[in-house]
C-alpha cells in the first residue's frame, strides 16, 4: 500500500530535482562556452585567412598591370628604335 507523504518530504524531494536539473544546465553552459570558444578562434583563422588572400589577390591584379605595361613600353621601344 502507498504511503503518504508530507508536503515537507515532497517539497525535499521537488527541491533534489530542481537542483540536478540545475545542475545539468550548469553543464551545458559549460559546453556551450567551449564550443563558442572554439567556434570564435576557427572563425579568427578564416578571417585571417581570407585577409592573406585578399592581400594576394590584390597582387595578382597589380602585377597583371606590371605584365601589360611592360609589353606596352617593350612595343614602344622596339617602334622607337626602329626608326
Amino acid at each position: 500500500m502507498a504511503r503518504n507523504m508530507t508536503i515537507d518530504e515532497l517539497a525535499g524531494i521537488i527541491k533534489g530535482e530542481f537542483d540536478n536539473v540545475g545542475g545539468e544546465i550548469k553543464g551545458i553552459k559549460g559546453e556551450v562556452r567551449e564550443i563558442k570558444s572554439e567556434m570564435m578562434k576557427g572563425f579568427k583563422e578564416i578571417k585571417d585567412d581570407h585577409e592573406k588572400l585578399e592581400l594576394k589577390m590584390s597582387n595578382v591584379a597589380y602585377r597583371f598591370e606590371l605584365v601589360e605595361l611592360q609589353k606596352r613600353v617593350e612595343f614602344l621601344e622596339k617602334r622607337v628604335l626602329r626608326k
